[in-house]
């Protein structure tokens, strides 16, 4: 059975491929198209990726999955609608709410949906008959890419997101394939819509640089008045229970912001522009807006850990976490054993999460370990080769690249890392890489400044060898996909600094030999000459830019940048002294 999962008209639009042998193809459709986040997109690129990737046409598909409930659409949701604008009366304020409102709902009404994704296929030169389409809850594919992912016969999960269909955060219990739902909040109880809120009002672009606001908040400090004032916004009740004032953002007024509200600015001040400079007041909000998502946070744990049949294991997706700081809050938890976050826990990982339902649907045990990323598409040295030739572009092929590279990065040079396939989420996670010496001080602002074009104040990750992570790291869980930030142990902070947030934290990869042996031998390689077997690590793309997929896009990021090494394949480019 061939199942093409898929995600797309809202964020992150992404496709995969699911066969009788696993999970063979999965990528985002912005690597392809070169647009971040393609919001409102269908992953024509991704899915042509998946298809091709794997030797098949559309006449080899048994079933799409679509990670949204389409069918609701039809005649449960314009009710739905109703009910909340009415209960919310602000929502009549503005006219452009009530359009979006009817936008929406006619843009996923499952006819469009599926007449979109024929079109979708015809524009990628798809001929024959469309295999049929199978529509799934949106928080139930998020609970699913994480829980039969995560290698748990049993677990609880919890999706918190902005929004899917009518619900904003979800709780579920697994065991075995069986996937309940037993805690819901509808919308308007969103915890992304507060994050999203702040995100711009701080001047950030929000659904995008939601993780400049948890970077800065380490910066300010807990101010009473600023945190009462958020409360008003977004209220944690007891026994688990929050509630979110909706007329701050999406059903209030708006002069300014597109997400934050007229009230928002009542209660804060004036929102920051871009251009202006970030102040102490702008420190102390993201401070208390990420200490109050936390709250929210641990208090939603806090009740699923206190249930009878709890496990110890804790999944999570969404959105929300992405928030790796909240989440190393959360597996500080005693009673949370074990805890999995997917690299794909936002939008994209709803493509997967459709597919594996509709592959329960049908009887199917749909679950597998997930040990790694490397879904995406790959280049061989034949590739990389016939590319770099077919150009003016000088490079060498070192007799042993691993040995070269590692060399280059204790001297101190800023390295492009491209090798084998493409990860699927948010991190790089050591094949499309930029990596440099963590030990070196006055490396991140190297990197910030020469490479990545961002705010100083942003923090990098280190990939670190999976055997050392208690020599680095308090508490330490398995991590390969950077989606948790530990508090670190003294020698982490004598031996690689520069892959350490101003409050101690760092967001790590556990490299293992088995899942990523290039990239371990790297790791190591640079241990035996550093004494350190850690490298910082970030992302191989330039500012606003989507992670490199092709050697031709790396080769771009490198000329573009202030790379000083790029290693493609086994081949080397570097720049003149």
């Amino acid at each position: 059975m061939n199942i093409l999962g898929i995600n797309g008209l809202g964020h992150n639009p992404s496709a995969c491929l699911l066969t009788d042998g696993g999970l063979e193809a999965f990528a985002a459709e912005e690597r392809f198209n070169r647009m971040k986040d393609s919001f409102g997109m269908m992953p024509l690129r991704a899915s042509s990726f998946c298809l091709s990737n794997t030797n098949n046409t559309l006449k080899d598909i048994d079933a799409i999955a679509f990670g949204w409930d389409a069918p609701l659409y039809d005649y449960k949701m314009p009710l739905f609608v109703l009910k909340t604008a009415l209960r919310y009366s602000s929502s009549f304020n503005s006219k452009e709410n009530m359009y979006k409102a009817i936008e929406q709902l006619i843009k996923y009404r499952s006819t469009n949906v599926k007449r979109l994704i024929a079109e979708m296929f015809l524009n990628a030169g798809y001929k024959g008959e469309m295999p049929p389409v199978s529509f799934f809850s949106h928080h139930h594919a998020h609970a699913a890419s994480a829980y039969y992912t995560s290698g748990y016969d049993r677990a609880h999960i919890i999706v918190a997101d902005g929004s899917g269909e009518n619900r904003c955060t979800s709780i579920f219990r697994a065991e075995g394939k069986s996937l309940k739902l037993i805690k819901t909040f509808p919308i308007p109880h969103s915890l992304g819509w507060f994050y999203q809120s702040i995100t711009e009002w701080l001047g950030f672009t929000p659904n995008s640089h939601e993780g400049k606001t948890m970077a800065l908040a380490a910066y300010g400090k807990h101010n009473v008045d600023i945190s009462n004032k958020l409360k008003s916004m977004l209220h944690v009740k007891t026994n688990g229970d929050y509630t979110y004032d909706p007329s701050y953002s999406h059903s209030g007024l708006h002069t300014s912001g597109n997400i934050y509200s007229d009230k928002t600015t009542a209660l804060l001040g004036k929102a920051r522009s871009k251009e202006e400079p970030l102040t102490p007041l702008h420190f102390d909000v993201a401070f208390s807006a990420q200490e109050l998502l936390e709250s929210v946070m641990l208090n939603l744990v806090g009740e699923v850990i206190n249930e009878k049949d709890f496990s110890g294991n804790l999944c999570m997706a969404g959105g929300v976490a992405l928030n790796c700081k909240m989440n190393g809050k959360v597996a500080l938890i005693h009673k949370v054993k074990n805890i999995f976050i997917p690299p794909f826990c936002s939008d994209e990982g709803v493509a997967l999460g459709a597919a594996l339902l509709y592959r329960e649907a049908n009887g199917i045990d749909p679950r597998f370990e997930m040990k790694h990323a490397y879904y995406g598409p790959s280049f061989n040295n034949a590739d990389i080769e016939r590319f770099l030739t077919s150009t003016n572009i000088s490079y060498s092929k070192p007799p042993n690249i691993v040995e070269t590279v590692a060399q280059l990065l204790f001297e101190g040079k800023i390295v492009g890392w491209f090798q084998g396939a493409m990860e699927i989420g948010a991190r790089a996670l050591g094949n499309r890489s930029i990596l440099a010496n963590p030990t070196l001080l006055g490396m991140k602002n190297r990197v910030n400044a020469e490479v990545k074009g961002r705010e100083q104040w942003r923090p990098f990750a280190a990939s670190l060898l999976f055997e050392e992570k208690e020599a680095y790291v308090e508490s330490a869980h398995a991590s390969p996909f950077m989606t948790i930030a530990f508090n670190v142990k003294k020698k982490a902070l004598e031996k690689i600094p520069e892959s350490i947030h101003i409050d101690g934290t760092t967001r790590p990869q556990f490299v293992t030999e088995s899942d990523n042996p290039l990239f371990y031998a790297l790791i190591k390689a640079f241990g035996e000459k550093s004494g350190v077997n850690a490298l910082l690590n970030t992302s191989l793309n330039t500012n606003e830019e989507p992670i490199v997929c092709t050697p031709q896009q790396a080769v771009s990021a490198f000329f573009s940048s202030g790379l000083e090494v790029l290693a493609i394949g086994d081949y080397l480019l570097q720049k003149r002294e």
